[in-house]
């Protein structure tokens, strides 16, 4: 939300929306009392369904409540946390930039084995990449010496070898990329929160999408302009 939560209102993380069959604008009775959600929160790793509400609903529904923690948004958080260490030197004062940079960064430790994966899956995908289009090239012998036949010269063969291959392979990237990002939407939207609750938002980063098609096309280039060993063979034989 872009605003307080006003009495009597509430946001609800997805797993009790999905727990109790709601929507992010039903509304709930709880203890008596008419609350009202207003929206929903992913709630990453929670346990246990969980209801935001103000403080005045918290009081009505818990009796009287003790806070051990403030938190302040602010354009210039280092000088706020300074005037507050100084003010109140007792107070545990932390900065909430550092602590999500540490938390992203113990995250991405956890999912070492997921980019090594990842890299191992691209090594597979370019091998098959070249041994189909080198089967592609072996098939197509009778083609190329026919063009022989006609005079066209090796460059002007690799040239051919070389569009045709690049061509395939634009054709391949373009029905990939949009496949990956809808299995990448189903995996946020549809299996994540089936299996744990919560969903994930889907963000499109460009450069990791740039790495698989620069290296794909690299192996295409690679695989049109070597010579087969299929065609050193026939050369051989005639």
């Amino acid at each position: 939300l872009d605003r307080a939560v006003a009495e009597g209102q509430a946001i609800a993380s997805e797993r009790l929306l999905r727990e109790f069959s709601l929507t992010a604008d039903a509304d709930l009775e709880v203890a008596g009392l008419q609350i009202q959600l207003v929206g929903s929160f992913p709630g990453f790793g929670d346990a246990i369904p969980r209801l935001l509400v103000d403080v005045s609903t918290a009081r009505r529904l818990l009796g009287e409540l003790s806070f051990d923690r403030l938190a302040v948004l602010s354009a210039e958080p280092q000088q706020v946390a300074e005037t507050l260490a100084q003010q109140f030197p007792d107070l545990d004062v932390q900065l909430s930039r550092p602590l999500r940079e540490r938390a992203l960064e113990i995250f991405d430790q956890t999912f070492a084995i997921t980019r090594a994966l990842t890299l191992l899956a691209l090594l597979v995908a370019c091998i098959g990449l070249y041994n189909g289009l080198l089967g592609l090239r072996l098939n197509q012998q009778p083609t190329l010496r026919l063009l022989d036949a006609m005079g066209v010269s090796a460059g002007e063969i690799r040239r051919i070898q070389l569009a045709r291959g690049l061509g395939i392979g634009l054709a391949v990237i373009a029905f990939a990329l949009p496949l990956g990002l809808v299995m990448g939407w189903l995996l946020c939207h549809v299996v994540n929160p089936r299996a744990f609750g919560w969903s994930l938002e889907l963000l499109v980063a460009p450069l990791s999408l740039l790495l698989p098609v620069l290296l794909g096309l690299f192996v295409i280039a690679v695989t049109s302009l070597l010579p087969a060993p299929g065609e050193k063979l026939l050369e051989a034989a005639g």
